[in-house]
């Protein structure tokens, strides 16, 4: 896996002509979210998918970043796809291909996928709707795909906490083991005062025989 990552002004340039509290949101999106430590860990090329994308800052990030990967994000509000889709425009061809799509909170399109990202993406769903987006995520990676999801965590305790409302670490380690992926943890908060923690979880074997989700 690599990304080398464009700077900061690449990224963002691509909202200016956007208007002035979505510029906003996307300064500070990239100024409270470890974006490049979530990049580094997406495949250089293939399939990636993010669900709950907002404006559509770390998808335009992975496609500036490597020109093999096919990126879509997902999210459930129209204003934020309509930025993020002109942000993808602009990129025009120094980007991969970059497409966003307007889907109800929870849904998963049909993989398989290369990557699958969940930032900061289910504080907004109850615990049940939380642990059956993750399992959804999970059936539809490719066979050696990876699930990545950034939460906020509750240590190390003198870090200021974020806006939360997500599941603990712990307790999304256990749904992704559940979901049959192999789980790493990492603390990914140097440079920023809130804990963010990122899930990493791998598919090692085929799931496809798996009962059909009603």
């Amino acid at each position: 896996m690599c990304d080398a990552g464009p700077v900061v002004p690449d990224v963002l340039a691509l909202y200016s002509g956007s208007p002035g509290r979505a510029r906003a949101r996307a300064w500070a999106r990239w100024a409270t979210t470890p974006v490049r430590a979530v990049g580094q860990r997406v495949p250089a090329r293939g399939r990636v998918l993010e669900v709950g994308c907002g404006l559509g800052v770390i998808c335009c990030h992975l496609a500036l970043g490597s020109p093999e990967r096919d990126v879509v994000g997902t999210d459930g509000d129209l204003d934020d796809i309509v930025q993020a889709r002109l942000a993808a425009r602009r990129a025009g061809s120094r980007a991969a291909r970059c497409e966003f799509q307007l889907t109800p909170p929870g849904e998963v399109p049909e993989g398989p996928w290369d990557a699958v990202l969940l930032v900061d993406a289910l504080a907004r769903l109850d615990p049940a709707a939380q642990e059956g987006l993750v399992g959804s995520c999970a059936l539809e990676l490719a066979l050696g795909g990876v699930l990545l999801v950034k939460e906020m965590g509750p240590r190390p305790r003198w870090k200021l906490p974020g806006p939360h409302g997500g599941p603990a670490p712990q307790q999304l380690e256990q749904w992704m083991e559940d979901a049959g992926l192999v789980v790493s943890r990492e603390a990914v908060d140097r440079g920023f005062p809130q804990p963010h923690h990122l899930m990493t979880g791998a598919r090692r074997r085929s799931v496809r025989s798996a009962p059909a989700r009603g």
